[in-house]
């Protein structure tokens, strides 16, 4: 745990930016200066952060950020915009969501440029893909059933399965670091978004959060040991973690404009 990081984003007078910290919350350093920026993801050995930004004036687009020179540099631009890049665990190609032609869907990409793949192709919006730690499918959102359900795949976009059939509007999915728990966050019967774990192999499913503001954003430390996310249960939105069973919360961050967007991972110290 010790050698972990998390990345978040920071609500500032000029916009959101990315922020790393350590995994306690400790040690805050701003990466971004600029634009709006937002879906932070670790990139392989933990150097520099995949992001979405505006940054360029033309929409949403992927981008990367090194972490010792501040460097931005892009990373995909296609389509009326790209965004939520998510490395797969042997870090050679990562996936994202993009729109063309009106249509938003799952794509791959070798991590050191070439073909890029389509992996959806449904009328629906797919988006927020998620790897699974072995490499072989890939979590992600789609309405392509008329309200956003999780789903997964294989890693060539072959065998989709729907896996959420409880409520109307469920997001976010971050896939467990053993691989048994999908955790996601889904909107409940008060309107409201609260955190919940689906087993993968049993398709049941455990509410984490409840009557604590609203809770968005779940992402699984490196050991799996706890669950960091955004809250409003203190005011402003700020990052928070809690075990996976849901007990034990605990604030992270007391930023004076709001934290969110969590992503835990790996990284040396370079900051």
């Amino acid at each position: 745990m010790f050698q972990t990081r998390i990345a978040y984003v920071r609500e500032t007078e000029n916009g959101k930016q990315i922020v790393v910290a350590d995994w306690d919350g400790y040690g805050p350093q701003q990466v971004t200066s600029a634009s709006i920026n937002l879906l932070p993801a670790w990139m392989p050995q933990g150097r520099a952060l995949a992001f979405t930004s505006f940054r360029d004036g033309a929409g949403a687009h992927l981008f990367q950020v090194d972490l010792g020179t501040r460097a931005v540099q892009p990373l995909v631009k296609m389509g009326d915009f790209a965004t939520g890049a998510v490395f797969s665990p042997d870090g050679i190609r990562f996936a994202f969501s993009a729109s063309q032609a009106e249509n938003t869907d799952i794509w791959l990409s070798p991590i050191e440029g070439g073909v890029v793949r389509r992996l959806t192709d449904s009328r629906g919006i797919d988006i927020s893909a998620s790897w699974s730690p072995d490499g072989k499918r890939i979590a992600f959102v789609s309405d392509r059933a008329g309200s956003p359900q999780i789903y997964t795949m294989a890693v060539d976009g072959s065998d989709v399965r729907r896996i959420t059939f409880q409520g109307n509007y469920n997001q976010e999915p971050a896939w467990s670091p053993k691989g048994d728990l999908i955790a996601f966050s889904g909107r409940d019967e008060h309107r409201v978004f609260d955190l919940y774990a689906i087993n993968v192999q049993t398709g049941k499913i455990a509410r984490l959060t409840q009557n604590e503001g609203t809770n968005e954003k779940p992402s699984w430390a490196p050991n799996g040991r706890l669950v960091v996310f955004s809250s409003t249960r203190s005011g402003r939105k700020q990052l928070w973690t809690i075990l996976p069973d849901g007990s034990n919360a605990r604030q992270l961050t007391n930023e004076s404009r709001g934290a969110s967007d969590a992503a835990w991972g790996r990284s040396p110290q370079v900051i």
